[in-house]
């Protein structure tokens, strides 16, 4: 739902980012939020947090077992 917000808006930016990080305070930093937040900062223009939420991503879903 977060990232489907409009990002070309800053204020739904900042909206999706605060959905985002609420999700992530209350059930940690899995993988799905992680992405998630990486998609919402790679549309926004910070592409260097987005490029490590989603490295923090694949390490998480890489320790995940099948």
């Amino acid at each position: 739902m977060a990232w489907l917000l409009d990002r070309r808006d800053e204020a739904a930016v900042r909206e999706s980012l605060s959905y985002i990080q609420r999700a992530i305070n209350l059930a940690g930093p899995l993988d799905e939020l992680l992405d998630t937040r990486s998609r919402i900062l790679f549309e926004s223009g910070s592409r260097d947090a987005a490029l490590r939420d989603m490295s923090d991503a694949v390490n998480q879903a890489r320790r995940r077992p099948v």
